[in-house]
């Protein structure tokens, strides 16, 4: 984007080098960014040697939309452009490129001049606006969960709930996926849901073979979290219309009886089992759900707290503890981090996610061949990872593998976001320059 700004005489071509992948934000208008990290590219026509220092100002507004005073950030200190912005939070950013020559005069009004400008009056009028947002919504797939089989034609509950700053009023989408021809393929089944409800869904008639229900949560700058069931078989009830008639004799009667007896106690008995598991089950997801709260908001010693008290309740559960061993890395905890990415993959070992985090801990503990190993496990089976392919360059260059890494790079080049392919790309020109 280039915005020209015509100032005492001045032009600057301002423009911002980020993650924009859209121009839907709060207001429907705004370019996106989906970075904390910003490169402000700028020009200024007006002799090197004439030019004394380069300014970057912002404004952030406040979640009432109210625009905040004129805040000086940095000097660029080698007046070459681009500067860097790191956001001090999300929402609305107004910017403002100045430029003050040897004699002190500014590219804009100010209510100083020279090294002593201390303010930008409000009245000035942004170079550029823009919307950002870093941090992924949370959703939590509450049903179904974990394989199952369903009885034909009744009805499916799919309960779910997603947090995040912001979210339009229906930002949650339903779809159930299928095998075909070795491919998962998803159709819809709802669209424009609330962050948090039900929904009742029937199996279709001509879908043969199981299926798998995925959620979908999307926040207005476009980042999304999804969540996936296990599979869900359907099967078809039996009848047994034999009868019992007058000519039976006694003894099977009586048989009959006890075994009705023994199969009704048995499976009130595994009633009150699921109910109990149902409940301890629900008392850990409240202690996921807060510390999933509290990783939003980067509190991470409470976070850790949270989700370790899921898994005093429930050891099984996998997803809390990818995201405690999420919390320690980013605590700078890569020994205990590495060592709940063990665990998850005793839960499931071919899980991505602890495959990831694994083989990222290991690489901070410079443990670079067992990260290389754990990456071409992961890159094996999900092959277009991109995230995967960058860090294994990585750690084939660490490894002297020089050909195995620009390798991994241009692949991630090839199957990656416009900002990991740039980041890649970076790496192999590293080795090119």
């Amino acid at each position: 984007m280039n915005i020209k700004t015509r100032q005492t005489g001045w032009i600057i071509f301002f423009f911002i080098l980020a993650t924009t992948t859209s121009l839907i934000a709060a207001d429907n208008s705004l370019p996106v960014v989906r970075s904390r990290t910003i490169n402000i590219n700028y020009q200024v026509n007006i002799e090197p040697a004439d030019l004394s220092r380069i300014e970057l100002w912002y404004a952030h507004e406040t979640e009432e939309r109210t625009a905040q005073p004129w805040q000086l950030y940095n000097y660029d200190l080698d007046k070459v452009s681009p500067i860097r912005f790191v956001a001090p939070g999300e929402g609305v950013f107004r910017f403002l490129i100045v430029a003050v020559d040897q004699r002190g005069q500014t590219s804009c009004l100010t209510d100083g001049g020279g090294m002593n400008m201390v303010n930008i009056p409000a009245e000035v009028r942004a170079q550029q606006t823009v919307f950002i947002d870093y941090t992924p919504p949370q959703l939590f797939l509450r049903s179904p969960r974990g394989e199952m089989e369903q009885e034909h034609n009744q009805a499916i509950k799919i309960s779910w709930i997603g947090f995040d700053t912001h979210l339009t009023s229906y930002p949650v989408q339903l779809f159930y996926g299928r095998q075909v021809d070795g491919n998962e393929i998803f159709e819809s089944i709802a669209t424009a849901l609330p962050a948090a409800g039900e929904y009742l869904w029937r199996i279709p008639e001509q879908i043969s073979g199981p299926v798998i229900i995925k959620a979908v949560l999307t926040d207005i700058a476009g980042n999304i979290d999804a969540k996936t069931s296990g599979w869900i078989k359907s099967k078809k009830v039996s009848v047994n219309s034999s009868k019992v008639t007058s000519e039976d004799k006694s003894g099977n009667q009586v048989r009959q009886s006890e075994e009705s007896l023994t199969s009704t106690e048995q499976n009130n008995t595994d009633t009150k089992t699921a109910n109990i598991q149902t409940q301890i089950h629900r008392k850990a997801e409240s202690y996921y759900i807060r510390g999933s709260l509290y990783r939003q908001r980067h509190e991470w010693s409470k976070a850790a707290q949270a989700y370790s008290k899921a898994l005093a309740i429930d050891g099984q559960y996998l997803e809390a503890r990818l995201r405690l061993g999420d919390v320690f890395y980013n605590m700078n905890q890569f020994d205990q981090a590495r060592r709940q990415f063990e665990l998850c993959l005793r839960l499931r070992d071919d899980s991505q996610a602890a495959l990831f985090g694994l083989s990222r801990s290991q690489m901070a503990l410079k443990q670079f061949e067992q990260a290389r190993v754990n990456l071409e496990k992961l890159l094996k089976r999900y092959h277009r990872n991109a995230q995967a392919w960058l860090m294994h360059g990585d750690v084939a260059q660490r490894l002297g593998l020089k050909e195995i890494a620009i390798g991994s790079w241009q692949q991630a080049c090839r199957v990656g976001s416009p900002l990991i392919s740039r980041t890649a790309q970076e790496r192999i020109d590293n080795f090119y320059p």
